[in-house]
């Protein structure tokens, strides 16, 4: 999982996301990114309200789905 306070959104792995048993709904709009596995992607998957706890806060995130196969 990619957490960085200064991004716009939150990326996790597919494969990732599915071993925790998260339920992906697709997004209303879509997303461009550059990915170094696959050059540029559009991504319109995502998991809602995901509770994350850092230092004992359980913070809600809203998560993009991003294939990371053959990294």
């Amino acid at each position: 999982m990619l957490i960085d306070i200064e991004l716009s959104h939150l990326f996790i792995a597919s494969t990732f996301a599915s071993i925790l048993g998260l339920e992906s709904e697709q997004h209303e709009s879509r997303f461009m990114v550059e990915s170094p596995v696959r050059g540029k992607v559009v991504l319109n998957q995502g998991c809602r309200e995901c509770v994350i706890e850092v230092a004992d806060h359980r913070l809600p995130f809203n998560l993009v789905l991003l294939d990371m196969s053959g990294f």
